[in-house]
């Protein structure tokens, strides 16, 4: 298993099994767990995709359509506009501002 602990991404990110490690930050690509000051955070799946396509590319800023295109590419509904929905509950139950709104353009995760 790879293990990243790092503020910035690094290549070994791409490898399906990582885990990522930011300060009281533990995502667990593999077994789709995410732990937040030692606390596990129940996601659902969606909620995770989301999580993890942000936490591997922190600071980037992903559109809300570029996000959605990679939580559901098989999608046959035209709709996008959940992601706003998904981020808040997010933010909720991570009870953190690791995603922030880049007004105009969509999302990035900024990591603690």
């Amino acid at each position: 298993m790879a293990l990243i602990e790092s503020t910035e991404l690094v290549k070994y990110a791409d490898v399906p099994s990582a885990l990522l490690c930011y300060k009281g930050l533990r995502i667990d690509i593999m077994c789709r767990q995410v732990f937040w000051q030692e606390k596990s955070i129940e996601l659902t799946p969606m909620e995770f995709d989301v999580f993890q396509l942000l936490a591997r590319h922190p600071r980037r800023v992903f559109s809300q359509r570029e996000i959605y295109e990679f939580v559901a590419p098989d999608s046959f509904e035209s709709s996008w506009t959940g992601i706003t929905s998904i981020v808040y509950k997010l933010r909720h139950k991570l009870n953190a501002d690791f995603i922030q709104t880049v007004y105009g353009k969509g999302y990035r995760f900024v990591p603690p």
